[in-house]
């Protein structure tokens, strides 16, 4: 008893280590597939996905101190709404070697409302 007591606390504390921060900012509703992986505050720092905070005016795969895929090292694509929504709809065609694990945004209202809601949780006001 005393050794599944320890399992299971323990348990809570690894759970609690992939929380997001508390000081982070609350989620909008579009984002918390994307909270899972990513921060979106200025100075937080990255986690399983890079920190989001500014994506739109730095080179795709260029976010400081993250080790990106060879997908995205590669990439020449500059974010603006179309590559945005390109991704959502299939990280995996729209990226090739991406490390996503998120599933793709069939739905073009859906796509429209994350790339919204990330814009603004981002810094980002708008993307062209």
């Amino acid at each position: 008893m005393r050794i599944a007591g320890f399992f299971a606390v323990s348990g809570l504390f690894v759970a609690a280590s992939f929380a997001a921060p508390a000081s982070a900012a609350p989620v909008a509703a579009e984002l918390r597939v994307c909270a899972a992986c990513h921060s979106f505050g200025a100075g937080e720092p990255n986690r399983l996905g890079p920190n989001l905070n500014g994506f739109c005016a730095r080179p795709v795969g260029k976010a400081e101190g993250f080790a990106y895929s060879s997908g995205f090292k590669a990439s020449t694509v500059k974010w603006n709404a179309a590559s945005l929504d390109s991704f959502l709809e299939n990280p995996r065609k729209a990226m090739p070697g991406t490390r996503m694990a998120a599933a793709p945004i069939g739905d073009p209202a859906k796509r429209t409302a994350t790339i919204a809601a990330l814009t603004e949780a981002t810094g980002c006001k708008t993307l062209k």
